[in-house]
């Protein structure tokens, strides 16, 4: 799991890495896991740490640590850095992804976990992130996903 700014993939040897790992892993999962049903979290967080924000580095260490700290796999990573420090990442989890797009310039980022099944404890990936980045405001939703889509009263 590199980190760089143009951490795409190289080729599509590792799209089928990816895809392989995911498939082993969902494998592994009882189907009660993984029924076709899921819960989204959509949040804006604002007033953010500066510093938080231009650490390319140090923010996707903290995006993973935040998804693996919810039970979820985290099976590959992208990423990009943009010319004014704005990264735009996604995790390739075995449960879905999680995606985060930074605005230094405003001091705030878009951040997304989608995750099927439910294993996954995005109360967790939300603490993790609200550690790191330090905002000042958080605005969030969460949509419970299946054959219809739901908000979810947020705790």
């Amino acid at each position: 799991m590199g980190i760089d700014s143009k951490s795409a993939p190289d080729s599509s040897a590792s799209a089928l890495a990816a895809l392989a790992r995911a498939t082993a892993a969902r494998t592994q999962a009882t189907d009660s896991n993984y029924q076709f049903q899921g819960r989204h979290m959509m949040a804006s967080f604002m007033g953010c740490a500066s510093a938080a924000l231009l650490n390319a580095d140090a923010l996707l260490k903290a995006f993973s640590a935040a998804a693996n700290a919810t039970g979820a796999t985290v099976l590959d990573t992208c990423s990009y850095v943009f010319p004014n420090g704005g990264v735009t990442a996604i995790l390739l989890l075995s449960e879905s992804h999680a995606s985060i797009h930074t605005y230094p310039e405003t001091g705030a980022c878009f951040v997304d976990l989608f995750t099927c099944g439910e294993t996954v404890d995005q109360n967790k990936f939300n603490e993790v992130m609200v550690s790191y980045l330090t905002p000042t405001a958080v605005n969030q939703n969460v949509f419970s996903r299946g054959q219809s889509i739901e908000a979810v009263e947020i705790k």
